[in-house]
């Protein structure tokens, strides 16, 4: 059998096996209370792990433009619209449900489009594999964790998860191009 990358599937029924119960065949059709628990807490791992920002979940210089009526909407699955200060110093814009608000003029109307770097939320199956084995290690300690009744015992420890979350960080390390120039303060400081 060749080895492939994680599925949803496969983390799901890992989670289940923490607490002793048997593996699903699928995630759709009539789901047991286990099998939508399980699904919903890597649901909710996941996006927790995505919400700070990495390189795979980051696009730079996208384009946002204003609708007619001068607001900025963005997707639903983008949790963070960041724009460079010094492009734009009279704005402040943040995300208010799915358009953006500025904070300087208390208004959600927008006079020019903008550049932005926007933070997305990926699906399980979308996202790198150091990604998946640590978010399913996380959610399979916080699955144990709030599940009522017998534990299996030593399922997954605080090592395995610091493991998962080492290998999880070397790889934002090796693909992320990571520069101290990156952030705004350090690159203001020595421009000027």
């Amino acid at each position: 059998m060749a080895l492939t990358r994680t599925t949803k599937l496969e983390a799901v029924n890992t989670m289940l096996a923490t607490i002793g119960e048997s593996p699903v065949n699928s995630l759709t059709g009539q789901l047991g209370v286990d099998v939508r628990l399980a699904q919903s807490t890597l649901d909710e791992v996941l996006k927790a792990v995505q919400s700070r920002g990495y390189h795979f979940n980051v696009e730079h210089d996208v384009d946002l433009a204003k609708d007619v009526n001068g607001y900025i909407y963005v997707a639903n699955n983008v949790v963070e619209v960041d724009v460079y200060p010094a492009s734009y110093p009279n704005i402040d814009p943040v995300l208010i449900g799915n358009r953006l608000y500025d904070r300087k003029e208390h208004t959600y109307v927008f006079s020019s489009d903008l550049k932005a770097s926007l933070t997305y939320l990926r699906e399980f199956d979308d996202v790198p594999e150091a990604v998946k084995r640590y978010v399913t290690i996380r959610a399979g300690r916080v699955f144990q964790a709030r599940y009522p009744g017998d534990r299996v015992a030593d399922a997954y420890s605080e090592r395995d998860e610091m493991e998962a979350k080492g290998a999880f960080d070397q790889f934002v390390s090796d693909t992320g191009d990571l520069n101290i120039f990156d952030s705004y303060l350090p690159a203001a400081t020595i421009t000027r």
